[in-house]
C-alpha cells in the first residue's frame, strides 16, 4: 500500500515510478512480455549511441523495427551476451494496469498489477550490454518494466508539457496499491 500527501495549498504536479528490474532469473530467450494492447513509443532522447530500436518510432505492441529496419518483437528477449544495446520503449497510455513476465523453460512467471487510473504509462528498460561506456562497460543483462503515472522519462517538466503529469490537488493525497505475483507452473 502506498500514500501520497500533498501537505500545501496548490496542485502539485508529480511524476510517480517504480522501477522493478528483471535479470537473467526469469528473463531469456525463452520469456515473453505480455501487456494489453497497447501502442509504444520508442525514446529519442536518451539516445546512448547504442541503440537496438529506431529512436522516435511508434506502433502496435510488440512490433518494432531496428535502427537498420528489422523487425524486432519487443514481447521476447535476446540471448544473454549476444548483443550490446540499451533502449528505452514507453507504453504512454496503458489502458489496463497489469503486465506479465513468463519463462517457459524455468516454469517460473512474475505477474503485475495496479490502478491504471493512476499510473497510467509504462516504461520498458532494454539494457542488454547496456552500452560500452560507464557504468555498465558492456556487462548488464536485464529488462527494466517501470509501472509510472507519466511519461517520458526526460523529467517532470516535459511530463507536464505532454500532459501527462499526475496531479495532486492542494491538501489531497492518493493512495494505491500494487500488486505482485511470482507463481511456479
Amino acid at each position: 500500500d502506498e500514500r501520497l500527501l500533498n501537505e500545501s495549498p496548490v496542485e502539485l504536479p508529480v511524476s510517480w515510478l517504480h522501477h522493478p528490474l528483471f535479470g537473467s532469473g526469469i528473463i531469456g530467450t525463452e520469456t515473453e512480455l505480455k501487456l494489453p494492447e497497447s501502442t509504444f513509443v520508442v525514446d529519442d532522447y536518451l539516445n546512448t549511441g547504442n541503440n537496438q530500436l529506431k529512436p522516435g518510432q511508434k506502433g502496435k505492441w510488440p512490433d518494432a523495427l531496428s535502427t537498420s529496419g528489422e523487425h524486432i518483437d519487443l514481447s521476447r528477449f535476446p540471448e544473454k551476451g549476444s548483443m550490446n544495446f540499451d533502449d528505452l520503449v514507453y507504453i504512454p497510455h496503458i489502458g489496463e494496469g497489469w503486465f506479465k513476465l513468463i519463462n517457459e523453460r524455468k516454469r517460473i512467471s512474475f505477474y503485475a498489477q495496479w490502478d491504471s487510473e493512476i499510473f497510467k504509462s509504462l516504461w520498458i528498460w532494454r539494457p542488454f550490454g547496456g552500452g560500452s561506456s560507464p557504468p555498465w562497460f558492456g556487462t548488464i543483462y536485464g529488462a527494466g518494466i517501470e509501472i509510472a503515472t507519466s511519461w517520458p522519462a526526460t523529467g517532470l517538466s516535459e511530463q507536464i508539457s505532454n500532459g501527462s503529469a499526475f496531479r495532486l490537488k492542494p491538501y489531497g493525497s492518493v493512495s494505491t496499491q500494487l500488486q505482485f505475483t511470482i507463481d511456479q507452473f
